[in-house]
């Protein structure tokens, strides 16, 4: 784990060796970045997408995703940050913070003083699916510092997951 700066935590997940084909598609398809309708076909634990409006998440709009998560149902509310796309090298990225999670009707995951996500596909050859995670405890929190790390690890792991599948199917 890199450190970010004062209080900053900083972890990277990557996953290459995708084929090209299927990282192109990952990109300029429907799936990704152009349809927030469609996410449900390719993240797990039969996620519900909830957003402002349909189509194309852009910057300022709220999202929320309703997923089934180690058998308990997960409500997870982002805000979307910025959506990037360019073309030479051809990549799209998204980055989405955290606003709060509730697992049933309980509150959770306030352990966090702002956690950005940052996914990015990258279509070239030496391409692949990234997922960046940047995040603070908050108060009493730090002192929990490994078993927050964990929990940020298997946040980013499920992303990185649903993406690299996406671009295998």
């Amino acid at each position: 784990m890199a450190r970010a700066g004062r209080g900053l935590n900083f972890l990277v997940g990557v996953v290459t060796g995708l084929e090209l084909a299927s990282l192109i598609w990952l990109m300029n398809s429907e799936q990704l970045f152009q349809r927030l309708e469609a996410w449900p076909s390719w993240m797990a634990g039969g996620a519900v997408v909830f957003a402002e409006t349909v189509g194309r998440p852009e910057a300022g709009m709220d999202i929320d995703l309703h997923r089934i998560i180690l058998g308990a149902p997960v409500v997870e509310r982002w805000h979307v940050e910025e959506v990037r796309e360019g073309a030479s090298p051809p990549f799209a990225e998204l980055t989405l913070r955290l606003v709060g999670q509730s697992r049933g009707s309980v509150p959770v995951g306030r352990a966090f003083d702002g956690l950005l996500l940052r996914l990015t596909v990258l279509a070239d050859a030496e391409g692949g699916v990234e997922a960046a995670v940047l995040w603070k405890p908050r108060g009493v929190h730090r002192l929990l510092g490994r078993r927050l790390r964990s929990d940020v690890h298997r946040l980013m792991e499920r992303w990185l997951d649903d993406l690299s599948s996406a671009a295998e199917a």
